[in-house]
């Protein structure tokens, strides 16, 4: 689960066979919120994207899965992981109904796995067909988690935007000699106050160069949402929706 590092997009599975043999595997973790279905495709397999999609659907976490080559050499599966903290009752009962394992301390948390037996000949679309089935199984429940996520996510305000879109953008710190010079003359701590005084003059030369329509766009293109009202940039509409108290659909 992670960075898109697929051999081919769902699409490409439609009229003609693709095996697992095909699908390479996506390295990020699975740990990054995900508060749009369209972004779940950067981090699910094309095998299991249609099931999680679903479940998202349903207001149920996917942590991360595997369904590549790599995975199904060793397991002989490909495997779903729910967030089994921010799942319902009811869908925690369906979950143990159908012999799914709840690992308590996995690598993922606190997760429960849905395993399906596969090879690297199986086909993505079966594949697909069966994780869905079993995502229909579940019932739609509150998407928790997404709530908790808002609180340990608060809107950018308008300058500490900037400063982010500063941190994302910057080059590595270059010193000239005399500069380099001085840096390796400080205790660790100096220098850790050095590099922070440099970091702050390339920001002000960054800031007087930066409009705000340019600030503006760099967050829109990350699909942040915009408050115009009170000049904050949310994670997403979602997260606008909690912190402003609206329905959310």
């Amino acid at each position: 689960m992670g960075i898109e590092q697929r051999g081919f997009s769902p699409e490409q599975f439609n009229g003609e066979q693709k095996t697992l043999n095909n699908i390479g595997r996506i390295m990020e973790s699975g740990n990054e919120p995900i508060f749009h279905k369209e972004e779940l495709e950067q981090y699910v397999e094309p095998p299991l994207l249609k099931a999680c999609e679903v479940f998202y659907g349903k207001g149920i976490r996917t942590v991360c899965t595997d369904a590549n080559i790599e995975n199904v050499k060793i397991s002989n599966n490909v495997s779903i992981y729910l967030d089994f903290n921010h799942l319902s009752d009811e869908n925690r009962l369906i979950a143990k109904n159908l012999n799914f394992e709840h690992r308590t301390n996995s690598h993922y948390g606190n997760v429960i796995v849905i395993e399906i037996p596969a090879n690297i000949h199986s086909n993505v679309e079966e594949i697909s067909n069966k994780a869905i089935e079993v995502a229909n199984q579940f019932k739609g429940q509150e998407d928790t988690w997404i709530k908790e996520w808002a609180k340990n996510d608060p809107p950018l305000m308008f300058d500490d935007a900037k400063r982010r879109m500063f941190n994302i953008l910057k080059p590595e710190p270059k010193l000239n000699d005399e500069e380099l010079e001085k840096y390796y003359s400080l205790e660790f701590k100096e220098q850790m106050n050095f590099i922070e005084k440099f970091s702050n003059k390339e920001f002000e030369k960054f800031s007087k160069n930066t409009n705000n329509e340019t600030v503006f766009q760099f967050w829109k293109n990350k699909k942040y949402y915009f408050d115009s009202e009170k000049k904050l940039f949310y994670r997403n509409k979602k997260l606008y929706d909690i912190a402003n108290k609206e329905k959310i659909s």
